[in-house]
């Protein structure tokens, strides 16, 4: 990456926008962004960003539309991955996501139910469902939510039947499979403990839902929840589009220039990429996946958090790059193999109107490592972040296209 590309960069992160028009040098700022020191920089590049944003105009992105509900819809090509490993496999619990949340106090009954069919009204990837014609899946919209909350009374029970209860109920509601092509695919269930003691459970398929998603899920059901409670007016403002109107605009999107922009870069940066990854392991790889993993959580002493940030800061760098680059080095150490790919989420939604649906945006970059300079740990901190930041400008294309495409 150039000078020019990560002073851009650098600018779009912080909500700042250059465009070209007519030779002039424009740009739209948030308030109080745009400070002295970051006018003199654009001043100082500004014939050279110029001809760099005229060289490198990409082609205009359309618009994402409302379309008919009345044609065949088709999937994102993230759904299409994971409808194809359900079709492979079966239905499975591995790719369930799910919310536990606590509620103190007296639970008004009505009012959940009632927000639950407004966030299901809102949001269509709430009532969507898989099908197949002739082998090829799509996506039916069912037009309201079945079965909207399950209520598991345990009041009965001591506390300490209480205890295991909730654990045995958890653990059951988060693991059931769901039927791609005929269940609901989000459940709500709600353990009754005591009359002003109750737990919700949100069990949700991967496939219509992500991280963020899951967030936005909450804070509406939280907010309906007590507007209904309360009988006050609700203000959330009106989606613009759906899920599918996405999925829609990206099938076409990508059957255009921007296809190949996207993939020319990826095709380069994983050009010869080893097959595997050999760490050492104490067991042999299964024949099959098992998914039988467990999780460990560290807790970094407060001393060493300290220091990694001051090290992120001082190198110009974010945490997140800081602790992938100790990563890599601690692959390097136990593989002894000095290029290797590591795999990062990320968010995807980088158009506003996208920002408040919920639905499967999340996408993975692949970032490409290379050790074998024999680098110092701070050249490496500029090494990933460039190799990064360059993954962040190319993040438009589908993890499942790349796959497809390179074979």
């Amino acid at each position: 990456m150039n000078q020019i590309e990560e002073i851009l960069l650098d600018l779009k992160k912080r909500g700042i926008k250059l465009w070209v028009k007519e030779g002039r040098l424009l740009y739209e700022a948030p308030k109080q962004t745009m400070t002295p020191e970051i006018i003199s920089k654009i001043k100082q590049k500004k014939s050279e960003i110029i001809t760099f944003l005229q060289e490198n105009a990409s082609p205009k992105i359309q618009p994402i539309l409302p379309v008919s509900r009345e044609q065949q819809l088709p999937l994102s090509f993230a759904q299409e991955r994971l409808w194809f490993i359900d079709q492979f496999e079966g239905p499975s619990p591995v790719y369930n996501l799910y919310r536990i949340v606590k509620l103190k106090g007296q639970c008004n009954l009505k009012a959940l139910e009632k927000a639950i069919i407004h966030l299901s009204e809102r949001h269509e990837s709430l009532r969507t469902n898989f099908r197949k014609k002739e082998g090829k899946p799509y996506i039916t919209i069912k037009p309201s939510l079945n079965c909207p909350l399950e209520i598991i009374n345990i009041e009965n029970l001591g506390k300490n039947e209480q205890e295991k209860e909730i654990e045995k109920i958890i653990n059951q509601e988060t693991h059931k499979c769901f039927d791609l092509e005929n269940d609901t695919l989000v459940k709500f269930s709600l353990i009754k403990i005591a009359q002003d003691n109750h737990i919700l459970i949100i069990s949700i398929h991967h496939i219509i839902t992500d991280g963020w998603s899951m967030g936005i899920l909450t804070q509406e059901l939280s907010y309906l929840y007590q507007a209904y409670s309360q009988n006050i007016a609700l203000a959330l403002t009106p989606l613009p589009i759906q899920y599918v109107d996405f999925a829609v605009w990206q099938r076409q999107h990508f059957q255009e220039k921007i296809l190949d922009s996207q993939l020319s870069y990826w095709q380069k940066q994983l050009q010869d990429i080893p097959p595997l990854l050999s760490l050492p392991l104490d067991k042999p790889r299964p024949p099959m996946q098992t998914y039988q993993g467990a999780t460990i959580t560290s807790t970094f002493p407060l001393d060493l958090s300290k220091q990694l940030k001051l090290l992120s800061q001082e190198n110009k760098v974010t945490l997140f790059i800081t602790l992938l680059s100790a990563f890599a080095v601690l692959l390097f150490r136990y593989s002894k193999q000095a290029d290797f790919i590591i795999g990062t989420p990320v968010a995807n939604r980088n158009r506003q109107d996208i920002e408040g649906i919920i639905g499967f945006f999340v996408n993975t970059l692949p970032l490409r490592i290379n050790l074998d300079e024999n680098l110092s740990f701070n050249e490496l901190l500029q090494q990933v972040k460039n190799t990064a930041l360059d993954a962040y400008q190319h993040q438009d294309l589908p993890f499942e296209k790349l796959v497809q495409e390179l074979k």
